[in-house]
């Protein structure tokens, strides 16, 4: 598959990500893990990020999976667990206001417009109540 380069998200999940790798790696494996990045990103991603700069998705991917390979793990659970650090720091930061006030069903229905305010993709998240599962709907 061909990487776009074009689809970007914004700073708050990738600073997510960088908190999990702080607790996930050591220096050294972070370090490794940073080299295998274009060297204007890995310089970028030492740093603190901005919540409204972009990353390319394709990189993030990428940083994802060698971290996993230095952890000894599978892509998978380490992106799984990625994902989920990353949706608890959300819920108590910026998301915080809106798990406290919506109803879940207000919440789900709202996942569509916060994809969309995270992500530069042309596509939006669905929620399917048959399956109780997401999707992407090409626009």
């Amino acid at each position: 598959m061909t990487r776009d380069e074009s689809v970007t998200v914004k700073g708050s999940p990738v600073r997510s990500l960088q908190k999990f790798l702080d607790s996930e790696l050591t220096a050294a494996q972070r370090d490794t893990v940073l080299r295998t990045l274009p060297s204007d990103f890995s310089a970028r991603l030492r740093g603190p990020i901005l919540p409204t700069e972009t990353i390319p998705v394709y990189l993030l991917n990428r940083l994802t999976e060698e971290a996993a390979r230095a952890k000894g793990e599978s892509v998978e659970q380490f992106a799984r667990r990625a994902g989920r650090e990353a949706a608890a720091d959300a819920v108590k930061g910026i998301y915080r206001f809106f798990a406290l006030v919506l109803t879940p069903q207000a919440l789900l229905s709202k996942a569509s417009q916060m994809w969309s305010s995270l992500y530069n993709l042309n596509e939006s998240l669905d929620f399917d109540e048959a399956t109780k599962g997401w999707f992407l709907v090409s626009h």
